[in-house]
């Protein structure tokens, strides 16, 4: 499974909450279903909420919602009649280049 790296990390605590921001890059050997988000490397002993931002660079970031086994995916849009809009990249894509995002990661 492919796993994210972080970068430009900045916490705080909010109430009995840390909050932390930084920018995820995505592995070189993209994972079918994402690549795995790991609250551990940032700092937090549990994830209960992920905002995922975007820059524009062809990819789309998702979380899947999981708190226990979180990942992220990644589509990228198909202009192709064949294909429905943006499609999950394919496997074992590296995305180290375009697959990076903005999060704010909620939890304890």
């Amino acid at each position: 499974m492919g796993a994210i790296t972080y970068s430009n990390l900045d916490s705080k605590v909010v109430g009995v909450q840390r909050v932390v921001r930084g920018t995820g890059t995505m592995s070189t050997s993209y994972a079918t279903g994402g690549d795995t988000f790991s609250p551990a490397a940032i700092g937090l002993s549990r994830l209960d909420d992920l905002q995922i931002t975007d820059p524009g660079l062809g990819v789309l970031h998702r979380w899947n919602l999981s708190t226990t086994a979180p990942k992220v995916l990644a589509y990228r849009d198909s202009s192709s009649a064949a294909n429905a809009a943006f499609p999950e990249v394919a496997a074992a894509q590296n995305l180290a280049a375009t697959g990076i995002f903005r999060f704010e990661a909620i939890g304890g």
